[in-house]
């Protein structure tokens, strides 16, 4: 979740998915790691499992139940959800598009039903 002063965006949603950029030259790899330890605290090398072109790209990290979350200032809260809940949350085209192609790219028994 935003925090509440933070500049809302088109969809004016408080729940987003964490964003992630790339800095001029680093890898793809490298960069979901960085962000991931950024905004989670999780220091871990998740695993690239689809890159459609450089700008867009799925990776998998499987963590305990209810792993340690150390937010960063861009978040005020988290929540774990099923997939269901992630599109009510998150209505945004864009952001429903993303949540779409990265649910395609989940293996089979972790589908939601």
């Amino acid at each position: 979740m935003r925090p509440a002063d933070t500049e809302p965006d088109e969809s004016g949603w408080p729940w987003v998915l964490p964003g992630w950029r790339r800095e001029p030259g680093e890898d793809i790899a490298d960069c979901a790691a960085r962000e991931l330890l950024e905004e989670t605290g999780i220091d871990a090398r998740p695993q690239l499992v689809a890159a459609a072109d450089l700008r867009w790209a799925v990776f998998r990290l499987d963590l305990p139940w209810l792993a340690a979350i150390r937010l960063s200032g861009e978040h005020a809260e988290f929540d774990w959800v099923p997939l269901a809940e992630a599109y009510r949350r998150c209505p945004a085209p864009a952001l429903t598009e993303t949540i779409t192609r990265a649910s395609e790219h989940l293996q089979p028994d972790t589908q939601p039903h």
